[in-house]
């Protein structure tokens, strides 16, 4: 098999020739990708260009991906088609068919409710169920968030507060737009979420969600290191906000080794237990895991987090994170 990796990522308006991803943001890997020996090749991706990436992908033994769920308004299907084609004939993928299935969606949060990271997890399989056991849980739980089950930037991720016998004030993680509705009318806008084989998950709110969201960026099995970031003050979206550095870290780094982190104990618990503990739950091999991805935390007391959602699908490697491990993870996985 050659040595050609395609970095793939996605860019509306087609990208610029040679353009390694928005703002140079996948260079440092790009590079790291050469000094494996490997020959690294910038595709542009859209909806409209998917033929012509298609072509380019030819003669590459494998491919990483940064492409969302849903971009420009349409889902990433036929790229996941495509994907799943290469991998059967022996291409690797960054995130494999079975990675994207099994970890790619808010049902993971479900599925690893047992664990320690776990919350009183409800799942709804359809909009009946939903209106049906909603009210309830809501009333006997207190504040909920409810997820769609693909999403990104806090896009289908809604707080809701019951403020009356049948009013809510509802939250947007994706905008902080706060608004209050008949409980009825908000769960009518969920209808759409059950499209096909959709679902909506449904966690107890986190009040520790206003001190930040931890990200850990993982390689395989290996922790790489985190970031923590913070939501707009009052808001809950942490998308794009700012990120919190604590003592330790040169100049302008907010990027964290796992060497070096402030959540030591959260480390620990992965590297220890939590990464078989979750391949376990959803049947899903180690050497399986993507080649980069990330797992988001929100704490519940000191030295406790629970999981908020696994991204498998666009996780941009951290600007000051340790590249070459990604590009030694897949070489390892390459054979070379």
């Amino acid at each position: 098999m050659g040595n050609r990796v395609a970095l793939l990522w996605y860019a509306a308006d087609g990208g610029a020739p040679g353009e390694v991803g928005r703002a140079n943001r996948l260079a440092p890997l790009s590079n790291a990708m050469a000094r494996q020996g490997f020959d690294p090749v910038p595709i542009p991706y859209s909806h409209a260009t998917h033929d012509a990436a298609e072509g380019k992908l030819d003669g590459c033994s494998a491919v990483m991906t940064w492409v969302n769920p849903i971009e420009g308004g349409r889902d990433r299907s036929r790229l996941d088609e495509l994907l799943h084609k290469l991998e059967q004939s022996g291409i690797v993928i960054s995130a494999s068919h079975e990675a994207r299935r099994l970890l790619g969606t808010k049902a993971v949060v479900h599925t690893t409710r047992h664990m320690a990271w776990g919350t009183d997890t409800r799942l709804y399989t359809s909009h009946e169920e939903l209106v049906d056991q909603f009210d309830d849980t809501l009333r006997n739980a207190g504040p909920r968030v409810l997820k769609q089950e693909r999403g990104q930037s806090g896009d289908g991720v809604w707080k809701v507060e019951a403020i009356g016998p049948s009013m809510v004030r509802v939250t947007s993680a994706a905008t902080d737009e706060v608004a209050e509705h008949p409980l009825v009318a908000f769960l009518d806008r969920w209808t759409e979420a059950f499209a096909g084989s959709g679902i909506v998950v449904d966690q107890p709110f986190l009040p520790l969600v206003n001190e930040g969201m931890i990200r850990c960026y993982m390689s395989g099995a290996q922790v790489l290191g985190l970031i923590h970031q913070l939501p707009k003050e009052g808001g809950l979206n942490v998308s794009r906000s700012g990120l919190r550095r604590t003592e330790g870290l040169a100049g302008n780094s907010y990027y964290y080794s796992a060497h070096s982190t402030p959540h030591p104990s959260l480390v620990d618990q992965l590297n220890g237990f939590w990464i078989d503990e979750l391949c376990d739950a959803v049947g899903l091999n180690q050497l399986d895991l993507p080649a980069l991805w990330d797992i988001d935390f929100i704490a519940t007391s000191a030295d406790s987090y629970a999981l908020c959602e696994i991204n498998v699908n666009s996780v941009s490697p951290p600007i000051e994170g340790p590249v070459d491990d990604i590009a030694a993870t897949l070489a390892t996985r390459l054979g070379t």
